[in-house]
């Protein structure tokens, strides 16, 4: 308590950080927004180069000009990945890594074409545009070093990566030429929340060691309001009020002093004072401790507010 207030305090606190993936860059949200799901979608199709394959000779029938186009693709599935969470503290915050892929569904489909028939030898009339289809996948495209991980962080979600809707596919997976058809979408979805982190997230009791610099209870609660970040202090607190020169069998009143300021980070605002309840009870000592035994006052907890103890009054009812 601070000094010439006599009670006991209770602190848990927690630097909170949200998980995942920031917005794309020209739909940012204030406060930043972030989600914990990114879903890579293939989609499209692309041709290879055309060829001619001519047959005979063009004074002496049968004679073929056969046009055709060498090779084509067709480009389809996704795949999703969402971030595992750290159910402690540690000194970077909120513990964030990726998580285990989820199955994928891509696939990318090429048909070879070439000219012949099935007999060797044959003539230049039975020749004819030969097919051959060959299914690669399913591909997961969060493994190897393949650049698809440049959105992963290499597993580094402390620093959450901003990207784009929409990339072409030729700067992740070459084809060789004549891909344009192909467009690989990220879509990130699932946002994280405030609460979602709080809840998750186990709180250092004060004191302790801690890597908080703080090493003593403060007689304040604290829920601090995101406003450019994806970080921010949350601490609860609980207390009791000792009360002394009591007359035992009269009826007391014990009264926390309270004031309240709202907590953006980087513009707290004014003190304004706050209406606690007091607590009546009937002395049993000339010093007590209200409540008494192990039972403690819950300090108001608000979003966007720090709630603080100034003083304690303890008086004739």
């Amino acid at each position: 308590m601070p000094s010439g207030i006599r009670g006991t305090l209770k602190n848990e606190l927690a630097i909170m950080r949200l998980c995942g993936w920031h917005e794309t860059s020209g739909n940012k949200s204030t406060p930043p927004k972030v989600y914990t799901t990114l879903t890579v979608e293939h989609s499209g199709s692309a041709e290879g180069q055309p060829s001619t394959y001519s047959c005979g000779d063009p004074d002496n029938p049968p004679y073929q000009n056969i046009s055709y186009i060498d090779r084509s693709w067709t480009f389809s599935g996704s795949q999703s990945i969402q971030s595992t969470f750290a159910t402690s503290t540690t000194s970077n915050g909120q513990g964030c890594s990726k998580g285990t892929p989820g199955e994928s569904s891509i696939t990318d489909t090429r048909v070879d074409r070439t000219v012949g028939c099935a007999n060797p030898g044959c003539p230049c009339g039975e020749k004819q545009v030969l097919e051959t289809t060959t299914t690669y996948g399913p591909t997961n495209v969060f493994s190897g070093t393949s650049q698809y991980n440049k959105y992963l962080r290499f597993g580094n979600w402390y620093a959450s990566s901003t990207i784009t809707s929409s990339t072409s596919a030729y700067d992740f997976l070459s084809y060789g030429t004549g891909n344009s058809g192909k467009t690989m979408t990220a879509t990130i979805s699932t946002e994280d929340t405030d609460e979602a982190v709080i809840a998750r997230t186990t709180l250092i009791e004060l004191p302790s060691s801690n890597p908080y610099n703080i090493s003593a209870p403060v007689p304040s609660t604290l829920w601090e309001t995101r406003s450019t970040g994806v970080s921010f202090e949350y601490r609860q607190c609980e207390f009791q009020m000792e009360c002394s020169g009591l007359v035992p069998g009269q009826i007391y009143k014990a009264q926390p002093i309270v004031r309240k300021r709202t907590a953006v980070i980087g513009s707290y605002g004014e003190w304004e004072d706050q209406t606690f309840e007091p607590v009546q009870f009937t002395a049993t000592d000339e010093e007590q401790m209200i409540p008494s035994d192990d039972e403690y006052i819950t300090l108001p907890q608000v979003q966007g507010y720090e709630f603080e103890i100034t003083d304690i009054k303890c008086y004739l009812a």
